[in-house]
């Protein structure tokens, strides 16, 4: 037994210990234990965990909502010169959104269908202007016939590269997706349609019944396709990540014998860091809103857990297509609000954080508390719009 007379900070708690008898460790609580042997040590406090961080929002001029249109699933962004450049899905004006139960046989469900790929451009992050259509669907008998979707881009070799879901006919709820790809010399296009899907669930591992959000960055030379899978059984339904692997943008692209690398997790956000991949996991799953970490970009291991992450987030990261061995991280990107029935078309929003290795603005963003106003925990409506 031994006595500690300090204060000791650890994971933003602060605990009182003067005069008070540690157990020894055959005594410890489970608790105790994940403390010591999970967050306890340098650099694992809030303050200083730079896979920590709070996320602030604001709006975008230009991407913000607007009756009848919906934008939403951002792509990473780019910096060309002195314009940025994101890409998203945009669907056409229509009538309002409907449930697939209501109206089957015309499938146009939800924001997300029909779509089509939209780009906009800024100068300063925050005040954009939309440019119009880059990616359209295929011919009517083709993978994507019917719809291409949720955009991430890649820069390699001078040229860019759009990733997509891909949907064709026939169509279900969970429909088989596919990625698509699409490239050209210029952000601005005009894009050329790769023939085929660069990676189909047929050609996965794990064998999910749909794959979709691609996200391509190269780490070691490589080129890595993370995509969320979807598998589907009578009594089971679950969301995780592959990742497949291939030595050009073009492909083809080999599925990791380790997939899925995620046991949880939405849309697909990952960025280097350091010598590896940090992944931002929303939305689904046990390990949801946590910040995790691959070195080798497969094994990825939880860092830090997070609150209101961003939906559907892309970051502006410069070094994803670098394959640099000190990726700086991230401080900002753009999400999407997604519909609810009161307001049913999804728009961007611009979100900044600090999840950098150095920290840029540690008291801004790794604040241990959360402090939100009257309108976030009572609204008019039920406790959960859907």
């Amino acid at each position: 037994m031994t006595r500690i007379a300090t204060w000791v900070a650890c994971s933003g708690i602060l605990v009182a210990s003067l005069g008070v008898t540690r157990p020894s460790r055959a005594q410890e609580s489970l608790a105790t234990k994940r403390l010591r042997e999970m967050w306890d040590g340098e650099g694992k406090e809030y303050q200083k965990n730079e896979f920590y961080t709070t996320f602030e929002y604001s709006r975008l001029e230009g991407l913000g909502p607007e009756e009848g249109v919906s934008r939403r699933d951002p792509s990473s962004v780019i910096k060309v010169g002195d314009t940025h450049y994101v890409w998203y899905t945009r669907t056409r004006k229509r009538t309002e959104p409907i449930d697939y139960d209501e109206e089957p046989q015309l499938l146009w469900s939800a924001t997300w269908f029909p779509a089509s790929i939209y780009y906009a451009t800024s100068r300063d992050g925050r005040t954009w202007e939309e440019q119009g259509e880059a990616v359209s669907s295929g011919p009517e008998d083709a993978f994507d016939g019917i719809n291409v979707l949720t955009p991430n881009v890649l820069v390699s070799g001078g040229k860019y590269y759009l990733y997509y879901q891909a949907s064709g006919q026939p169509y279900r709820r969970q429909g088989m997706n596919v990625i698509g790809m699409s490239w050209a010399e210029s952000p601005a296009g005009p894009w050329r349609r790769h023939p085929q899907p660069v990676l189909a669930p047929e050609q996965t591992t794990w064998r999910p019944k749909g794959i979709h959000d691609p996200s391509v960055l190269v780490l070691n030379g490589k080129y890595m396709l993370y995509y969320k899978g979807e598998i589907h059984a009578p009594e089971c339904r679950s969301r995780a990540w592959g990742v497949a692997v291939a030595d050009s943008p073009e492909g083809p692209f080999t599925d990791s014998p380790l997939n899925p690398v995620t046991n949880s997790g939405h849309e697909v956000l990952v960025w280097r860091h350091g010598e590896g991949v940090a992944a931002l996991i929303t939305t689904d799953g046990y390990e949801k809103n946590t910040v995790q970490y691959a070195v080798d970009g497969l094994n990825f291991e939880l860092r830090a857990h997070v609150a209101i992450p961003p939906n559907a987030a892309g970051a502006f990261s410069p070094d994803d297509f670098t394959n640099t061995g000190d990726g700086r991280g991230i401080t900002w990107g753009i999400c999407h609000v997604t519909q609810v029935k009161s307001k049913p078309w999804p728009f961007l929003l611009r979100f900044d954080c600090d999840l950098t290795r150095k920290g840029t603005d540690r008291w801004r963003f790794k604040r241990a508390n959360h402090r939100f106003s009257e309108e976030a925990h009572i609204t008019d409506g039920p406790p959960l719009e859907r």
